[in-house]
């Protein structure tokens, strides 16, 4: 959130309050705790920021992927974000994962982690779909309600599955982009270039 345009934007919307000490004072740094403060607690605030920053953050998607789409460099790209489906980001995606965490899990982990309150927490999941709207729009689901190694050992067997599916694969050169475009319009968008 640190391009100088959006960070511009952001300040003429929300104020300087929500800058950062920088060390270089020509360099202005979101204070990402400070604006969370502002647009969690606002609805209109929020979807403010969101016009803001979700179609730079779409456009960075869109050529991060199409970039290895084309280099070939890696079978699996990953687009990891809570609001996929609130930003409209999984039609970027050929299979949606969802990772589930039940309430106290997640609280205990931010608030370890972040030092977030569970009222904190609270707000952030409300601007959010519901888990189970989650789940339902998914095509799969890793329960991540264990230790670490237990989440490794779902990721591990996640991506064994995904690099056997008969869809896309981009090491493979006998394989086409038609194969499961269906899902996906930025493969047939890339399909294209």
């Amino acid at each position: 959130m640190n391009e100088t345009l959006i960070c511009e934007r952001l300040v003429e919307r929300f104020g300087p309050e929500i800058l950062a000490p920088a060390q270089d004072s020509a360099v202005q740094i979101i204070d990402r705790r400070a604006l969370g403060t502002i647009v969690f607690a606002d609805p209109s605030a929020r979807r403010d920021l969101e016009s803001i920053v979700h179609p730079v953050m779409r456009a960075n998607f869109v050529a991060q992927i199409t970039q290895v789409l084309r280099s070939r460099s890696t079978s699996l790209v990953v687009l990891d974000a809570a609001i996929l489906f609130e930003a409209g980001w999984d039609d970027l995606c050929d299979r949606v994962v969802y990772v589930d965490a039940p309430w106290d899990v997640r609280r205990e982990r931010v608030e370890r982690s972040r030092g977030w309150t569970a009222d904190r927490l609270l707000a952030r999941e409300r601007a959010q779909a519901a888990g189970e709207e989650k789940k339902a729009r998914a095509d799969l689901v890793i329960p991540n309600d264990g230790d670490l190694d237990s989440l490794d050992r779902g990721l591990d067997r996640l991506e064994e599955h995904l690099r056997n599916q008969a869809f896309f694969r981009l090491n493979d050169p006998e394989s086409s982009l038609e194969r499961d475009s269906t899902r996906s319009p930025l493969l047939e968008r890339t399909r294209r270039l």
